[in-house]
């Protein structure tokens, strides 16, 4: 896949967590703006800050954001002198947290950032989907140029490891849902897997669940 046409991509379903109103959203890893864009033609009045560590993306974001800053995310922190404490009504991350080498502390650290009302919507790829057992399972962890094995994702998460991820950073998730890609191959896997699970004592329904999963969209808020 082209790497300018998969940062100038919107996630839609991603677009449809934000909340409506905010007055100003920072957008981690914004890549080329696509996202902010769309958002603002809905929301015209809110101030969009993007953070892109690619310059050539962050060149792009610059003709569509509001402010775009160029650099790791992981040196943009509560101390930062514009986007400061209790400044933030929404805080995206738009499959960029796999990519960092300490997400933890990253979105603890920008966590501050949200005022008392303010949401954190993100996406980020499921490690659990079935393809990935199913290659484990033939001895096989193989990177690709994109998907969850993305070459370039540095942490893998599950749903129970992303809630892990968010309470870290006190923050609570308030909204989860699924991104699926049409695959009939995925009932003839769960069906093979049932005698496994039972074996196991593993909740079949759960799993067969979070297996079909290729991406999750979480929507988090402040603890208290």
């Amino acid at each position: 896949m082209d790497s300018t046409k998969y940062y100038d991509a919107p996630n839609l379903d991603l677009l449809a967590f934000m909340p409506p109103g905010a007055t100003c959203v920072a957008d981690v890893g914004c890549g080329a703006g696509a996202l902010g864009e769309l958002y603002k033609r809905r929301n015209p009045g809110c101030r969009y800050i993007g953070i892109e560590h690619n310059p050539a993306w962050a060149a792009l974001a610059a003709k569509r954001l509001d402010t775009v800053y160029t650099g790791d995310a992981a040196a943009f922190t509560a101390a930062h002198p514009v986007l400061g404490p209790a400044s933030i009504d929404c805080l995206v991350y738009g499959d960029i947290l796999e990519h960092l080498a300490d997400p933890w502390a990253v979105l603890r650290a920008q966590a501050a950032w949200l005022k008392e009302d303010g949401v954190v919507v993100a996406s980020i790829p499921n490690a659990q989907h079935w393809t990935v057992i199913m290659a484990l399972m033939l001895g096989r962890w193989d990177y690709a140029a994109d998907g969850i094995l993305d070459r370039t994702h540095l942490r893998f998460f599950t749903l129970a490891t992303l809630a892990e991820l968010f309470s870290q950073a006190n923050l609570e998730i308030k909204d989860v849902r699924m991104r699926e890609l049409p695959d009939e191959e995925h009932t003839r896997f769960t069906t093979a897997m049932a005698p496994a699970l039972l074996a196991l004592n593993l909740d079949t329904e759960l799993f067969n669940l979070q297996t079909r999963a290729y991406q999750y969209l979480v929507r988090a808020v402040k603890v208290g």
